[in-house]
């Protein structure tokens, strides 16, 4: 009999361990679940992230392209009016002004435009970065 209170005691004893081992174990597993459940969503989050900075990248490099179309005719009707001018006018000199000052204008412009384009890149970059660890973690 008091083998069987031993044997009974050391059984309730080894539940409860378990039991614990077992409630550990859920807890874990919970936290695991959340964890993948929010990686999830902000890998979804940085995709339609990365679609729109994609978008906004192709927008930038067409208009990037339309400046330097715009330049380049502005450039070619200032030097054709240039040639038609005669040297006596005078004017020359306020043409060439005038076409140093839009030509740096459009310069100005079009550096932003790679700024931006740059900052855009980076973010698509560290966007691809992110989910390619989100789908490493995934597949752990």
């Amino acid at each position: 009999s008091a083998a069987l209170q031993h044997n009974k005691a050391e059984c309730e004893r080894q539940m409860s361990v378990l039991r614990d081992q077992n409630s550990d174990l859920g807890q874990q597993l919970l936290s695991y679940v959340q964890g993948l459940r929010a990686a999830m969503k902000q890998q979804k989050e940085t995709e339609k992230h990365l679609k729109e900075e994609k978008v906004r990248y192709a927008k930038l490099r067409a208009e990037n392209c339309l400046l330097k179309k715009k330049l380049e005719q502005k450039d070619n009707a200032k030097v054709e009016q240039l040639e038609q001018l005669q040297p006596e006018t005078g004017t020359g000199m306020q043409v060439d002004l005038e076409l140093e000052q839009e030509r740096d204008r459009l310069r100005e412009k079009l550096t932003e435009q790679a700024t931006a384009l740059g900052k855009v890149n980076k973010k698509r970059d560290e966007a691809e970065k992110l989910a390619k660890r989100m789908q490493r973690s995934e597949e752990r």
